[in-house]
């Protein structure tokens, strides 16, 4: 599952939320801002910005919201292991 790190009244969080939702992505949101534990595996890992996406504990899309919206859903899906096939097109 993928687990977004955000923080009340940021934009780009928001704009992560409604991508990952919009594509249905399952992910887990945990606020930074309340919670000295993730601030400080967050400082620890180098950010100081957010949304920070994770996967299983990696990184998954360096550079947060602004980024993520500029993938395909497709790629991250592979990235994930969570392709979903396009039957669309399939004749029985």
């Amino acid at each position: 599952m993928i687990t977004l790190y955000t923080k009340p009244l940021c934009h780009y969080c928001t704009m992560a939320k409604n991508y990952l939702t919009k594509h249905g992505f399952k992910f887990e949101e945990i606020r930074a801002d309340n919670n000295p534990e993730v601030r400080g595996f967050l400082i620890e890992e180098g950010h100081s910005t957010m949304p920070q996406i994770y996967h299983e504990g990696t990184l998954l899309i360096p550079g947060g919201g602004q980024a993520l919206v500029q993938l395909d859903p497709q790629y991250i899906r592979e990235l994930i292991g969570d392709e979903q096939i396009d039957v669309s097109n399939f004749k029985l």
